[in-house]
């Protein structure tokens, strides 16, 4: 599978059981469905299947559940989703509003960097290091670490970054 674009939703790949043919005796039949599911090539007439709910992988449901409800009791078997893990980490350093130019040489500058997950798996422990550039000096701040040239933060566990941004200023 290669993907190109279209975001999260375009991550989840989902594959239907469209017929069954069975060979009795050499007498072919076709089946619509089967004891708890419906063969046809509609993915989104499923009862259950959604990713990451207990309905996911799920093959014992008896099928009468709502498409998409992810209930694992009432998942019909022949459809399943599964969700591509995607890293996908981006970063955006600006200079913060709170100090905005001209600048003249002496004046402090504060930059902002905003780090978000454009991925589809919760990220933890992100590292980042801000390379000082000759004829800056780095201020005071708590969050990073500095050890000439460079400063250095990491987004701890606790942030689980989601699909949203963290920002840190240095």
């Amino acid at each position: 599978m290669v993907h190109t674009s279209g975001g999260i939703p375009a991550y989840t790949n989902i594959s239907e059981i469209a017929s069954a043919i069975t060979i009795v005796n050499s007498v072919r039949d076709t089946f619509a469905q089967d004891a708890d599911s419906r063969y046809d090539s509609n993915f989104k007439n499923d009862a259950g299947g959604q990713v990451g709910s207990p309905a996911d992988n799920q093959i014992f449901g008896n099928g009468t559940g709502t498409p998409g409800n992810g209930v694992a009791a009432t998942d019909e078997d022949d459809q399943d989703p599964a969700l591509v893990p995607i890293v996908d980490v981006a970063l955006k350093k600006s200079i913060s509003s709170t100090t905005p130019g001209p600048y003249k040489y002496g004046d402090a500058v504060t930059f902002d960097i905003t780090v978000s997950n454009q991925g589809t798996i919760p990220l933890d422990s992100i590292e980042v290091t801000d390379y000082i550039p000759s004829g800056f000096t780095f201020g005071i701040n708590t969050d990073w670490t500095f050890s000439a040239p460079n400063a250095v933060r990491v987004i701890p566990a606790s942030c689980y970054l989601q699909r949203t941004p963290l920002s840190a200023s240095t």
